[in-house]
């Protein structure tokens, strides 16, 4: 698995089981859109929410944050929040250090 910027998560969504080529979002009987996620292109079924692609893109939700644009998304909006096409998302988790 590649390693990510920040601690845990796959760095691509394909790194994630189930979601390898010809399993990808966006594929079969959903048609998808294209947005990018941490700089990289992501076809996402039509409808997904920050909640769809945290689990996606992340092992755990704890110490995540999301903003689409320069927009923080609140946690609480997450399951509601749907990506437009060509939305540009980013992931971050905490990590501890100094």
């Amino acid at each position: 698995m590649t390693e990510l910027p920040f601690q845990g998560g796959a760095a691509f969504p394909g790194d994630v089981p189930g979601n390898l080529p010809g399993n990808r979002p966006g594929t079969g009987d959903r048609p998808g859109t294209t947005v990018t996620v941490n700089g990289t292109p992501y076809e996402a079924p039509m409808g997904s929410t920050v909640a769809d692609l945290v689990s996606i893109w992340c092992p755990s939700p704890r110490g995540v944050a999301v903003a689409i644009g320069s927009e923080v998304v609140p946690r609480s909006t997450w399951a509601e929040t749907v990506i437009d096409p060509g939305a540009v998302v980013e992931i971050v988790t905490a990590a501890a250090g100094g």
